[in-house]
């Protein structure tokens, strides 16, 4: 009898501490699905995996976000919050191309916003169509370790000291090529050189209107009327850079014949396209054609060897140790290249980047060729062949045809690019 009351006191008790339940009530909703618009930047969705609150620590004050999009690929997206009163310098990063977002997806988000009072809700997408995971980082660089210091130091001084002993007991070829090696490094650690180039490239412009979509080719302007102002020579190779491209120009007007030249050519591992064009050089008259005729095959040459450099490098320190450079680019052109086309999330040259990259070697051999080129050689220094070569050119607005069996690319005017359509996938039921 005592269990039984002792039982029914608890469930007494229990009634009167119960909360009582929400009543919910259905309401009818008329439904609006929003399309997202390329002109706007749809709501972003994401979420601190270490579930840090950044509005906790000083209320009524809200933290530093930033977004950060690709232009050439707008769906790369970049979220940085910075927390209020911040002084351990720590952000919470997230993007939607890397970590988790870059796991399959099957399928896709959406929010939905609810507004009782006129009874519509509407559904938007959110932007890239992925949760950015927003994970802290430290801002603060991290020093190199002791240990790869010393490598580091050890490395320079043992090739410092083979330097030392070629120009001593090395052959004439090689004597001069350490002599012209000296005279670039010495020309590209005088103050303002590298403030000039990051000037320049400050400066330089996009040919491209501004409404007109972003396109993955060098500079250009589509309202040229002569092929040379089609694709912008000042704004692919800029004005610093002419001083370091001087390597096939003094070798071409030594006292050597051309056999001697072209053999110099082939021991320096040049490209075949280089190699079959440097004739050219000897055939201009005027002093500042033959000037910027050879420095544009000088830079083709530099391209094509950092691209393959590209395809060895595992890590962000291999290109950005000067130890580990390949010696034969200028250091201020290397940097720029730097610049340009490696990815630092990807510590290397991600598809779009080497794109860009085989854009810029494409358009400079227009210029060589006078605009109508034969893309045998060019094609077998890039390790393609002529079917997989051919839609760069046309991306770049050439057309191709054949003459005597030879594929060749000219470039019309009007420039007329190619109309970038985005393809549908079909679905599968």
């Amino acid at each position: 009898m005592e269990e039984e009351r002792m039982e029914e006191a608890m469930e007494e008790e229990e009634k009167k501490t119960r909360k009582p339940k929400k009543i919910r009530k259905r309401i009818s909703v008329s439904t609006e699905v929003v399309p997202e618009k390329p002109d706007r930047t749809s709501p972003i969705v994401g979420y601190f995996a270490s579930g840090f609150d950044p509005q906790k620590k000083i209320r009524g004050s809200s933290p530093d976000v930033r977004v950060l999009r690709n232009r050439q690929r707008p769906t790369r997206m970049k979220v940085v919050v910075k927390p209020p009163g911040n002084d351990k310098k720590v952000e919470f990063v997230g993007t939607s191309f890397s970590g988790e977002a870059a796991t399959p997806q099957l399928c896709t988000y959406a929010l939905g916003v609810l507004d009782k009072e006129s009874g519509s809700l509407k559904i938007v997408p959110i932007a890239a169509n992925k949760i950015f995971r927003l994970e802290p980082r430290v801002t603060v660089a991290a020093k190199p370790s002791q240990d790869i210091v010393e490598k580091e130091s050890v490395e320079v001084n043992r090739k410092e000291k083979i330097r030392e002993v070629m120009k001593l007991y090395g052959t004439k070829r090689t004597k001069n090529m350490i002599k012209n090696m000296d005279s670039l490094r010495q020309q590209e650690n005088d103050e303002g050189t590298q403030e000039m180039i990051e000037n320049e490239s400050k400066d330089m412009v996009i040919g491209a209107i501004e409404d007109a979509p972003v396109r993955n080719i060098p500079p250009h302007d589509v309202t040229a009327v002569v092929p040379e102002k089609a694709y912008l020579l000042d704004q692919i190779i800029l004005r610093g850079e002419w001083d370091h491209l001087g390597d096939i120009l003094e070798h071409m007007m030594s006292d050597s014949n051309l056999a001697l030249k072209k053999r110099f050519l082939e021991d320096n591992c040049y490209p075949r396209f280089v190699h079959n064009r440097v004739h050219k050089v000897l055939e201009v008259q005027d002093d500042a054609e033959k000037r910027q005729l050879a420095g544009m095959l000088s830079y083709i040459s530099y391209l094509l060897k950092f691209k393959d450099i590209a395809k060895f490098k595992k890590a962000a320190s291999d290109f950005t140790n000067p130890v580990k450079m390949n010696e034969n680019i200028p250091n201020l052109i290397y940097q720029k290249f730097m610049k340009m086309y490696v990815d630092p999330e990807l510590h290397g040259i991600s598809k779009e980047k080497n794109d860009l990259l085989i854009s810029y070697i494409l358009v400079l051999t227009l210029f060589v060729d006078n605009f109508k080129t034969e893309i045998s050689d060019i094609t077998k220094d890039l390790k393609m062949n002529i079917v997989s070569v051919r839609p760069y050119y046309e991306q770049l607005g050439c057309r191709h045809e054949y003459i005597a069996k030879q594929a060749v690319m000219t470039l019309p005017l009007p420039l007329k690019l190619p109309v970038e359509t985005k393809r549908r996938k079909n679905k599968r039921n």
